[in-house]
């Protein structure tokens, strides 16, 4: 998978991973767990920024 710029928000990149199969699943606070069917998984950090 190739590199993701730091500076993408974090709507944007919740929307890309979700075309390759990742699904929202449970949050906490201002972060988002996406999981994959495979067992893959990451976290998001919805933080209100500059």
């Amino acid at each position: 998978m190739s590199r993701i710029p730091r500076n993408i928000k974090p709507h944007r990149l919740i929307k890309f991973l979700e075309k390759p199969g990742f699904v929202k699943g449970k949050g906490r606070g201002s972060h988002v767990r996406l999981t994959h069917p495979d067992g893959r998984w990451t976290q998001v950090a919805v933080h209100p920024g500059p």
